[in-house]
């Protein structure tokens, strides 16, 4: 079905050289070099529940704690607490993401609107009646919700008002949807709850219908999807990794991007082009090898200074 009246942006994402990733797990949240993969400090966060879904706005850090049935805040750049009730009595698995200073949250079948600065409700009943919420993209006039109730299903919901401009925008054969991106007019939709091999399809965001973009490695639980300019970044559980494809063409960016998670509950995402967080502080033995390096360097150094040039130096020079 065609969803008519509703302009999707449809603007080319910028490519962006660097980024940050965050990732969740057990018992904390991880930061990562999002070109490299190298981590940036694998115990940003010491977290205290079941990160569930995480997002980012400017330098605050959102994450869902569904073992609380809480959203808590931190700063994206240092991982220090900012608030640990930020938003309150919520329950079920809870997922989120935020736009334009308006944070969406789910709360059982419900999706509700937030202030992201201060946390106050919008609209705690937005959207109401749905079953098993496992993702939420918004766009520009638009919240696409997925869920699950005997299948995979991706709803088209009005983002001022609510209303179902088609409840069942997106269904695919059994109960295995697990979470949303959005790039353009492309929905990237995670699937691998019930699935005996998860994947990820990209979908017209005006119409529904899939696309050519197929994404799969074998991947088991794929249950984080992020996007930044034109990468894709997706978690899965199972396989404990990482993964960046290019959203335009669909090709995997070369081997899994981070491999080695530990945990077995979440592996959640959220992406920053900005935000540089706090290494993880040195060791003593990583300072006393980096002291005897520098004095390598240096004894070296006044060596060559002492001795002369070389003989290629002088025939450059002359």
């Amino acid at each position: 079905m065609k969803i008519a009246g509703l302009l999707l942006s449809a603007c080319l994402p910028l490519s962006v050289s660097a980024s940050t990733v965050y990732v969740s797990g057990d018992g904390g949240i991880g930061v990562y070099d999002g070109t490299t993969g190298a981590p940036v400090n694998s115990n940003f966060i010491a977290f205290a529940g079941f990160p569930s879904s995480m997002a980012l706005s400017d330098n605050v850090l959102f994450v869902a704690n569904s073992d609380s049935g809480s959203v808590e805040t931190y700063d994206a750049t240092t991982g220090a607490l900012l608030t640990r009730n930020f938003i309150t009595t919520l329950s079920g698995f809870n997922v989120l993401t935020v736009s334009d200073n308006t944070l969406f949250v789910s709360n059982e079948g419900t999706i509700g609107t937030y202030n992201a600065i201060t946390g106050a409700a919008i609209n705690a009943n937005l959207i109401t009646g749905l079953t098993g919420i496992t993702g939420i993209a918004v766009s520009n006039d638009m919240i696409f919700v997925s869920s699950t109730a005997g299948r995979a299903i991706v709803g088209a919901y009005n983002r001022t008002t609510g209303a179902a401009i088609d409840a069942n925008f997106i269904s695919i054969d059994g109960n295995c949807s697990d979470s949303l991106a959005l790039a353009g007019n492309t929905l990237f939709v995670g699937l691998g709850g019930g699935c005996i091999v998860g994947y990820v399809r990209g979908y017209d965001a005006t119409t529904g219908a899939a696309t050519s973009l197929f994404f799969s490695r074998n991947l088991v639980t794929p249950l984080g999807l992020a996007v930044l300019g034109n990468t894709l970044y997706l978690s899965s559980l199972g396989n404990n990794s990482v993964n960046t494809y290019n959203t335009m063409t669909g090709a995997a960016l070369g081997a899994p991007l981070i491999t080695g998670l530990t945990g077995t509950s979440v592996h959640t995402l959220a992406v920053s082009a900005s935000v540089i967080p706090v290494p993880e502080p040195l060791t003593s033995t990583t300072v006393i090898s980096g002291l005897a390096l520098l004095a390598i360097s240096f004894r070296n150094k006044r060596s060559r200074r002492l001795s002369g040039p070389r003989c290629s130096e002088d025939l450059t020079r002359h």
